[in-house]
């Protein structure tokens, strides 16, 4: 019986690979900080403040523009402002989700080829009785 001889596969740099994935925990945990205090309860939201000011406080020098106080009064930028983080907070977490989908299939892509892809060449080289022998040994 003949001997069979493989290839010595290269190692993995394990190094780059827990860095990648050492960076994917880190943007998720920042993700999910993000979206915990930012993103308020709509009960919160609900509570008027007593002690708001509006442009109607102050006075205007070069005359009263009654026009520009239904546009910017404290309640319409609060609640324009409370949209704008909303919108941010999820646009932010939808874009940490894209990334860590691409980056972990990226990752799994990797350690395909490092690990997987030199064994399958090397085993499609074989002749097909010893393809037959090495089959039986790894599926005991």
């Amino acid at each position: 019986m003949k001997k069979i001889r493989l290839r010595k596969v290269e190692p993995i740099d394990t190094k780059i690979i827990s860095i990648k994935v050492l960076f994917l925990v880190i943007l998720l945990c920042l993700g999910l900080v993000v979206s915990r205090f930012v993103k308020k309860p709509q009960s919160q939201n609900k509570d008027p403040q007593n002690n708001s000011s509006s442009i109607k406080d102050i006075k205007n020098p070069l005359g009263d523009v009654k026009g520009l106080m239904s546009q910017f009064n404290a309640d319409s930028l609060k609640k324009k402002s409370e949209d704008l983080a909303d919108y941010l907070v999820t646009e932010t977490t939808d874009q940490i989700e894209k990334t860590a989908s691409v980056a972990g299939n990226t990752a799994q892509a990797i350690i395909y080829d490092a690990a997987l892809k030199p064994f399958v060449d090397q085993f499609n080289k074989l002749p097909d009785g010893q393809k037959e022998l090495l089959k039986k040994q790894l599926c005991r």
